[in-house]
């Protein structure tokens, strides 16, 4: 599976690799604040990592309640463990 995954990144990668050398054209990016203008193969490296890092930034909340729920969970298990635990130790008063 490692080398199924290897190989398709480096397909992706060299894909990635001919595209940009082909499109090295500059283009200018126009924004509020100003203009700018680089290569597109840089453009297009620039907006997939602030989309990265903008789907990281929006699940944080998400992940840190699903880490309370689990810790909570986890705790609820401990705590039911300690008291069959402790069941199972109580003798049983009409034994015979």
């Amino acid at each position: 599976m490692r080398l199924v995954a290897l190989i398709a990144s480096l397909i992706l990668i060299a894909v990635f690799a001919v595209l940009a050398w082909h499109n090295a054209a500059p283009v200018q990016l126009v924004y509020p604040g100003g203009a700018v203008t680089l290569p597109l193969a840089m453009l297009v490296v620039g907006m997939l990592c602030a989309g990265w890092v903008f789907g990281v930034v929006t699940m944080a909340v998400p992940w840190a309640r699903q880490r309370m729920r689990l810790r909570r969970i986890a705790k609820r298990y401990r705590l039911a463990e300690q008291e069959i635990a402790n069941l199972r130790e109580i003798p049983l008063k009409n034994a015979l």
